[in-house]
């Protein structure tokens, strides 16, 4: 019976990804690249260098400097996947693939909460979703953003219900990764990082894991935080 139910939810949620990913790939290439796209295009595929009609700076560090106000991980992710291909499509696609990703992330979120067959709506709902499914067809940074927004707030949940040492460190792991890819994701990240120590430091049998939990936060600050701002964002700002 386990295997039948297993079986029935696979086919479930293959099936509502199927219909994000056809809406999603649907007029993909209708309207030519916008300007902020054909930046990113330019800025991914030549990380040094100089860019005729578009950039004196020497490199990408130099080019986020000067011309850009986001983190550096979106383009680097951006530079191998131009290395397959560099056509319209291809280069848009990447925002489909970012959607699907996201849309599994969307489903173990709210499978944690309410169930497979709520996620497997929740996916399908969102399938037409018209600002989704407008932004997704475009190569941007914030389609990254949010499909770890997406798995972020699922291992958000599933550590506020076992809160363990690998758990923590999982959810570090993705919102430096997600920090590194939007600046503005702090404003997410924050409050659920700090829900997090707040819930270790009411369990007195878990004051130990409470004190881990603040090295965590602290060794992932300084070692990925900070150079972020020091190198990157506060010269941005000035």
């Amino acid at each position: 019976m386990l295997k039948k139910i297993q079986k029935k939810e696979y086919l479930v949620l293959g099936g509502v990804l199927l219909v994000f990913l056809l809406m999603s790939l649907y007029k993909l290439t209708d309207t030519p690249l916008w300007y902020d796209e054909m930046i990113e295009f330019y800025y991914s595929k030549y990380l040094t260098g100089q860019i005729r009609g578009v950039s004196l700076c020497s490199n990408l560090y130099e080019r986020l400097q000067t011309n850009s106000f986001q983190p550096p991980l979106y383009n680097l992710v951006m530079h191998v996947w131009l290395l397959f291909g560099e056509s319209e499509w291809w280069f848009r696609f990447s925002g489909v693939v970012f959607g699907v990703l996201g849309m599994l992330g969307l489903y173990a979120c709210v499978r944690e909460l309410a169930g497979w067959q709520a996620a497997a709506l929740s996916v399908f709902v969102s399938s037409f979703i018209y600002e989704l499914s407008y932004y997704v067809k475009e190569a941007a940074e914030y389609n990254m953003m949010l499909m770890l927004l997406y798995w972020l707030l699922y291992l958000y949940f599933r550590t506020l219900r076992n809160l363990t040492l690998k758990n923590i460190i999982w959810f570090t792991a993705v919102s430096v990764v997600l920090l590194y890819t939007q600046y503005g994701a702090v404003l997410g990240i924050l409050p659920l990082a700090v829900s997090l120590f707040v819930r270790a430091w009411r369990q007195r049998e878990s004051r130990k894991l409470c004190v881990k939990v603040a090295l965590i936060y602290i060794a992932a600050g300084a070692v990925f935080g900070l150079p972020l701002y020091f190198l990157l964002f506060r010269i941005q700002m000035e």
